[in-house]
């Protein structure tokens, strides 16, 4: 449901109606197609059953998050960053995102099938949350405040510590997605928008995307 709320916001069907009555009184029949879907991700097996990520923040506050994946052009290096300033509550332009470094790479088996969003990000938010909660101890030592009253934002944390975690899903993630075609069929079939809103369903790190084209 939310992704179908999602999508039927971006095409505008109040608007789309208003064309639709305006082109039957020229002749022409506009029709909307949609169409939901869902499909399985980030299955976790054999040697896929898990991948790492190391957290480091250096006394600056910058953070290195090292990760086992290799990105194939799918943004992995954007999602990461974002899932890690959000959960450490640093700045995005702080954190750099490293793969495929023989010497500070951890091991991993590498993207395939829709995983990498699902279980790095996995790997990447829980190791996120682990450094915060060790800085936010050590911030609480040196303020001689109770760690459930600070809060980490803005990269005003200063640290030299590493947190590190292998992420390994339970359960299979399910992401769902809705597609629409808004044709007109006056003379010839002819393709006038097409959008999509895909969510990747359970999983913490990756909220819907959507793309539209004209």
């Amino acid at each position: 449901k939310e992704t179908l709320d999602q999508v039927v916001d971006m095409i505008g069907v109040d608007a789309f109606r208003a064309e639709q009555a305006a082109a039957k009184a020229e002749g022409r029949i506009l029709g909307l197609g949609i169409a939901g879907y869902v499909e399985p991700s980030a299955i976790a097996f054999g040697v896929l059953n898990s991948d790492p990520a190391v957290l480091s923040m250096d006394v600056s506050g910058k953070v290195q998050v090292r990760l086992g994946t290799g990105s194939h052009g799918h943004s992995i290096e954007t999602t990461i960053a974002q899932v890690v300033a959000t959960h450490l509550g640093c700045d995005i332009e702080d954190v750099a995102v490293i793969q495929g470094d023989t010497a500070t790479s951890p091991m991993g088996p590498g993207t395939g099938g829709s995983r990498t969003a699902v279980i790095a990000g996995g790997a990447a938010q829980s190791a996120s949350i682990e450094l915060k909660d060790k800085l936010v101890k050590i911030a609480a030592q040196l303020m001689e405040a109770n760690p459930e009253d600070l809060e980490v934002a803005n990269s005003m944390v200063e640290a030299g510590i590493t947190s590190i975690l292998n992420f390994a899903p339970t359960v299979i993630t399910v992401p769902d997605g809705i597609l629409v075609r808004k044709v007109d069929l006056a003379v010839e079939l002819q393709i006038l928008s097409f959008y999509q809103e895909r969510r990747s369903g359970g999983s913490p790190t990756t909220p819907g995307l959507a793309s539209a084209g004209s």
